[in-house]
């Protein structure tokens, strides 16, 4: 008899419950899941929550303040993903798409235009070739990079920003440790 007939409920909700019993069982981790001993950092319980020393010169940032900031002029790259964060950057007031990037030229100027035609204005277009990112950040006129590319790209594109003195916001954390 097929279980997705109507007269044969209670064996398609047998079915079903064996289905999802079978799946949670599969969640259990196993001894075969444990991490090798011999690669996991061992930290003194007085390591737990130390910080690095700063260096010279440095101050701490939890009582950093500054002056506003009238309008945010965005950089975007990786504008497949990217399509939505170009679409709440339009919508938000008090920030400027200044240009757009990405590998794909036809992505970037579809992009470009939906920029145009929310706020009139044209951003500038870097595409073409997978490096075309390094001249969009070197602009002056860019204060926040969006990074919304393949993850093995936002580590040198959010350093690199940072270098150049803008703030790179990325969709996924970049690095795990702080070493």
């Amino acid at each position: 008899m097929d279980p997705l007939e109507p007269g044969n409920r209670r064996d398609f909700l047998k079915l079903g419950a064996l289905a999802g019993l079978g799946f949670g069982l599969s969640a259990i981790p196993s001894a075969e899941a444990k991490p090798d001993p011999a690669q996991v950092k061992r930290r003194a319980a007085a390591d737990i929550g130390a910080t690095r020393p700063r260096p010279a010169g440095n101050k701490p940032v939890w009582d950093l303040t500054t002056k506003a900031m009238e309008k945010i002029r965005v950089g975007i790259i990786g504008l497949n993903r990217g399509r939505a964060h170009v679409a709440s950057c339009v919508a938000t007031p008090f920030v400027e798409v200044v240009a757009v990037c990405d590998i794909l030229d036809e992505r970037a100027k579809a992009q470009a235009e939906v920029v145009r035609n929310k706020t009139g204005k044209m951003p500038a277009i870097y595409s073409g070739d997978e490096n075309a990112w390094e001249k969009m950040v070197a602009r002056d006129d860019i204060d926040v990079v969006y990074v919304a590319t393949p993850w093995e790209w936002h580590k040198p594109m959010a350093i690199r920003a940072m270098e150049l003195g803008k703030h790179a916001f990325l969709e996924v954390n970049c690095g795990l440790t702080v070493d």
